[in-house]
């Protein structure tokens, strides 16, 4: 989409980065130099593919990177997708590996993403602001796409407290509620939203997780794409209510994924309402990629089911641990078949969850003698709207504040 000062669009170009797992004979994500082989061989395959490594942060291990190159339409990025699935799962095999489409490595975690990048622009003027006024749509995204309900657990108990470990984490703060003021807008890196520059033209997204489902990764990247182009033609005002309760709702999104009630205009709604609203928005951009609809999209937003929910029905069903259970996963399933949108065949609908308190969430937090920093680092809100939650949680007795010459201020839940 190569756009200037009046928003003229020329053509409309999507892609992605698709952050997989390649797993070793020990069931481990192994070094680069392991896979290097692989990588190799497929970007060989698919010549326009960038497939290729990425780290997992925090392991010292190394990622298997689908990167799709530039796409214009719906049959380009369904027959590259599919193909670059079909064909690394040969390689994958072949070199004594085996693939694993999933948003955490399940026994210890870490964070696994999909970006999808919606290009090419030519000027970085006004994108800032753009950026900033769809920012409380983000969190819709990822609600539809949580898949990494295991996080480093106990082996044959995981706690299943929440539909993304990873958002939980902010994708170990490599992709975090950001809001860059229009007066100073600087290129920054691991937003939600991040307009992309220094590297590649693009607006990316960063918020959702790896995807185990290829028709899925086709109709987010369509999906999210579609929205911002129709989105840039009618641009909207921004303001901090809308950045906080994006922000508060990023984390409704963690916790119930589509069974979520968001905080929107200061009102209760369902987040699957919201996004069938999306669509609507996206469609005429869709129409011109090539789709009339969304079916898995669509699907998932009827039932209010995600990859989430299928993963702990899976695991709920299974006789081993954490551990087996990976195994099983990256073994038992065939991903090129697509077995997610086969579950979605006989899954019951959901019902909607409650709406989610931040300040007991935030209040749940507090261990003992927790710092300023590492509490803030819960919501990433602006500073004076996370005090204020402080405060109140102080004011009704459930938070103590002490302070520390050398640690700062540090919270514990109050004993009275």
């Amino acid at each position: 989409m190569v756009m200037g000062r009046e928003w003229g669009i020329n053509e409309l170009t999507l892609g992605y980065e698709w952050e997989t797992l390649l797993l070793d004979e020990y069931g481990l994500p192994p070094k680069h130099e392991k896979i290097a082989t692989v990588v190799s061989k497929t970007r060989k395959e698919i010549l326009p593919s960038r497939t290729g490594f990425d780290w997992i942060p925090g392991l010292e291990r190394s990622l298997f990177e689908i990167r799709s190159g530039i796409l214009r339409n719906r049959k380009e990025l369904e027959v590259r997708t599919k193909k670059i699935v079909k064909t690394a799962m040969e390689i994958v095999k072949k070199e004594g590996f085996q693939f694993l489409p999933i948003g955490s490595y399940p026994p210890l975690g870490s964070a696994i993403g999909l970006h999808i990048h919606t290009g090419s622009w030519e000027k970085i003027e006004d994108l800032h602001e753009f950026a900033n006024s769809i920012f409380p749509y983000i969190p819709c995204f990822a609600a539809l796409s949580v898949n990494s309900p295991f996080w480093g657990m106990n082996p044959f108990n995981p706690p299943f407290g929440v539909k993304s470990y990873r958002l939980k984490h902010h994708a170990q703060s490599m992709s975090i509620p950001q809001y860059t003021p229009n007066l100073f807008p600087q290129l920054l890196w691991e937003g939600d939203i991040t307009i992309k520059f220094v590297s590649h033209p693009t607006i990316e997204i960063r918020i959702c997780d790896a995807p185990l489902s290829w028709k899925l990764v086709c109709e987010l990247t369509a999906f999210v794409s579609s929205f911002i182009a129709e989105s840039i033609k009618y641009p909207k005002t921004f303001n901090k209510q809308q950045f906080v309760e994006g922000i508060d709702n990023r984390m409704r999104a963690m916790k119930d994924g589509l069974q979520a009630l968001f905080l929107w205009g200061g009102k209760e709604r369902e987040v699957t309402e919201i996004l069938k609203e999306m669509l609507d928005t996206a469609y005429p951009t869709l129409k011109i990629l090539g789709y009339e609809e969304l079916s898995l999209i669509e699907k998932m937003i009827q039932l209010r089911q995600t990859q989430t929910d299928f993963l702990s029905h899976l695991f709920e069903n299974y006789k081993g641990d954490i551990i087996d259970f990976t195994t099983y996963l990256a073994s038992g399933l065939n991903f090129v078949e697509d077995p997610f949108n086969t579950y979605l065949n006989y899954a019951p609908p959901l019902k909607v969850k409650d709406l989610m308190d931040i300040d007991e969430y935030l209040l749940s937090m507090v261990g003992r003698r927790t710092s300023y920093g590492n509490l803030y680092k819960v919501l990433y809100q602006p500073t004076d709207e996370f005090e204020k939650r402080i405060w109140r949680l102080k004011e009704r007795n459930l938070l103590d504040i002490q302070f520390d010459e050398e640690e700062g201020t540090l919270f514990s839940k109050s004993s009275s």
